[in-house]
């Protein structure tokens, strides 16, 4: 395997790790998030982890068929963690969803339970439509009206986030999709004044503004514009990787 750093998602590489430890957590057993060099689907899990301050390996994969190792599914994202009692949990949702209950950030009453899981699946879909973000003229009728919409909810919170003053697992996955959009496209969010201020309400929250800053936030790669997906070799990285992030070798347990 290259030593080399690598530019891609497609050069080969041994799996690497970084091990993520928080402050006054040091009692606190790490649990492992197994997903591919990239942003992806491993992104909302490493967010949530992220803001919610919970120790965790994240252990990182190029395109060399390791992954396929670690769960029977044989994909990623998977996560691994003590309470799971020896099970490997899969699917990026479900590992989020997991997160949220164990992190307290699935809402504190049956409304907010309901409000964050219409925010998590309106951030999907919105996701979905980064190819809008490149069309000449007006963008399609649908995703303004969705856009405008989730504004109209954030109008009627107390804020800064959709249940108020803590965020919740909806309020990552929309941060994550209009964070994005506006790294796509900066100046996107100059027309949705209330998205702008909330995502920079999350950027500011001190957990999230260490982890964006840091090795862990990896460089977005050319499939992930919404310019269309060219295969392997479109997971190339749009910024260099950080040499660090492949500086230690991931040996399963």
């Amino acid at each position: 395997m290259s030593e080399a750093v690598p530019t891609n998602l497609g050069e080969p590489h041994l799996p690497c790790v970084i091990r993520v430890r928080f402050p006054g957590k040091e009692d606190q057993a790490p649990k492992e998030l197994h997903y591919f060099a990239l942003r992806g689907l491993g992104e909302l899990p490493r967010q949530m982890l992220e803001v919610s301050e919970t120790n965790y390996d994240m252990v990182a994969y190029f395109f060399n068929g390791d992954h396929k190792k670690q769960h029977p599914f044989m994909q990623l994202p998977v996560l691994k963690a003590p309470e799971l009692g020896g099970e490997v949990l899969a699917q990026s949702s479900a590992i989020c969803r997991h997160i949220a209950r164990e992190a307290g950030m699935d809402g504190a009453t049956a409304a907010d339970r309901a409000k964050q899981d219409q925010m998590w699946e309106l951030a999907k879909d919105l996701s979905d439509k980064k190819s809008e973000l490149h069309k000449e003229g007006e963008m399609d009728e649908k995703v303004v009206r969705l856009l405008t919409a989730s504004q109209t909810i954030l109008k009627s919170t107390a804020g800064p986030f959709y249940c108020g003053d803590k965020p919740g697992i909806g309020d990552i996955g929309m941060f994550n999709t209009l964070h994005t959009f506006e790294e796509i496209r900066p100046g996107f969010l100059n027309n949705y004044p209330e998205h702008k201020a909330f995502v920079g309400a999350v950027s500011n929250l001190p957990s999230m503004k260490a982890y964006l800053s840091s090795i862990r936030r990896l460089p977005i790669t050319n499939n992930e514009l919404g310019k269309g997906h060219t295969g392997i070799t479109g997971y190339s990285y749009i910024t260099p990787l950080n040499p660090l992030v492949v500086a230690e070798k991931y040996e399963a347990k």
